[in-house]
Formats: C-alpha cells, structure tokens, sequence
C-alpha cells in the first residue's frame, strides 16, 4: 500500500453542521477521470458508509475518494463518537470508518457501543497512530479492520470492499503490528508459564470456539477441555475467556 496525503482545499471543508447531519450523496455525478494506479477496476456497488472522525479534513479527504472513485457511495460524517453512538443504530450504515482519538468518546469506546447495539456492523478503526495495544483494543472491540492515516483513496475503497465481503483487512502497517502482537502475546504466554496444551486452548478461545468445538479439534474429552481452562484462569488469576483475553492483551503488565 502507497500511503500519500491526499491534497484537499480549505474552503471545502464540511461545517460541523454538515458533518453532524447524517447521510446524502457523496458528491454530484460528474465526468468520470482516468483511474489511478491500484484503484479499483469497475464502479464499486453502492455502499452507505459512516465515518466517525472529528477532524473535518478527513472528512472531505472520503468525499474526494469517493467522488473519484466510488461515486454511488454515499457517507454519513460524525465529527463526534457520542453523536454516532446516539445516530446511527436509528439509520444504520453498511460499515463504520472510526477515528481511534477523539475528545468526548474515543473509538474504541464508540465501536464497542455500536457492537452491542448492531453485533453485525462492520467497523474498521482508522489512526494515525497505530501500536499493538491501539491494534489489540481495537480487535477486542469488534474492529474488522484497521488503516493506517493517511492512506491512499484507491486503498480506503478496496479496505472497505473487502471487510464488507468479510475479510480482517489490515493496511501493511498494521500487518506488522499484528505479528509483534502475536510475539508479545507468546512471550506473555511463557511469563505466566502455559502449557503447550494451554496454549491449544487460549488459541481457540481467541477463534471463539465453544468447548466442545475445541475438544473436536484437539481430539480430547470436553472435561480435559475444563481442566485446562481451570488451570489457565488460575495461572493468570481470572474468571473468564474474555478477561484471560484481556490479560494477555495487556502488554504492560507484567505477570
């Protein structure tokens, strides 16, 4: 992925009225320009998108995008987490474009608001800072995906495309987080000293696998499955999958 600024006007940016108001055509149709290199190769299926940034400018940088490159698309702007937490499980988009920081309510905390309300709605964070823990609390969250800002137009399109076919999408920085993520997890993983066995375990509590789902795989009695778990809840002095999770997510602390 090329990652570029792309060039926007000043005077074209939404007021923060506009950006709050929801939904509408992205832009006037217009004569179709020559595709850029890496865009996509046909006019992509209409697509509702929300974006929850409060930086304007990333607002008009979608519109541009998608009046170049996906003109069917339409975007709802929220220049505030708490206004699309409030707005869009009324009207709700197709996939969710959402900022990581922002002042009032932060993206993770929007994501994990939309998720309870709509667990089918495609969210990708979308940060100009990007580490393992933005990443790791950005998957636990719900997140679909995650891009790195800025990214190219063409990109921001395909990103959308696939998540909306069901693909992880990650831009080729994030890709690189997640592998020192899995790195750092497997380190925390021998601190708090899990068995090869556990490990087995904690991977399909990560896939979300029922007991008796991990029992088939591993080839093992679902009873060994719960004597695992047990043990590894005790190791890591938790009482659940999710806070097991969240434990060794947390890269900070120490065992």
């Amino acid at each position: 992925m090329h990652i570029i600024i792309f060039p926007i006007k000043m005077s074209a940016f939404p007021s923060d009225a506009e950006a709050r108001s929801g939904g509408g055509p992205v832009a006037k149709r217009a004569g179709r320009p020559a595709a850029a290199a890496g865009s996509p190769a046909r006019e992509p299926a209409p697509v509702r998108v929300a974006l929850v940034d409060d930086e304007a400018a990333v607002h008009q940088v979608l519109r541009s995008a998608f009046k170049r490159f996906a003109r069917t698309w339409t975007l709802d702007c929220y220049l505030d987490g708490w206004d699309a937490l409030v707005q869009i499980p009324s009207s709700p988009p197709q996939i969710v474009l959402m900022d990581y920081h922002m002042p009032r309510l932060t993206g993770i905390a929007c994501a994990r608001g939309l998720q309870t309300r709509l667990p089918d709605l495609p969210v990708i964070m979308f940060s100009a800072h990007v580490n393992p823990d933005v990443l790791l609390r950005s998957m636990l969250a719900g997140a679909r995906g995650c891009l790195c800002k800025p990214a190219e137009p063409p990109d921001i399109i395909l990103a959308i495309q696939r998540t909306l076919n069901g693909a992880l999408t990650l831009c080729p920085r994030a890709e690189k987080t997640l592998l020192q993520c899995f790195h750092l997890v497997s380190r925390q993983c021998d601190a708090f000293q899990l068995t090869a066995r556990e490990k087995e375990i904690l991977d399909g509590f990560f896939q979300e696998r029922t007991d008796k789902q991990i029992a088939d795989r591993l080839r093992i009695e679902p009873g060994t499955v719960h004597g695992h778990t047990a043990s590894i809840f005790k190791k890591l002095q938790v009482h659940s999958r999710a806070e097991a999770i969240a434990k060794l997510m947390n890269l900070n602390q120490a065992p």
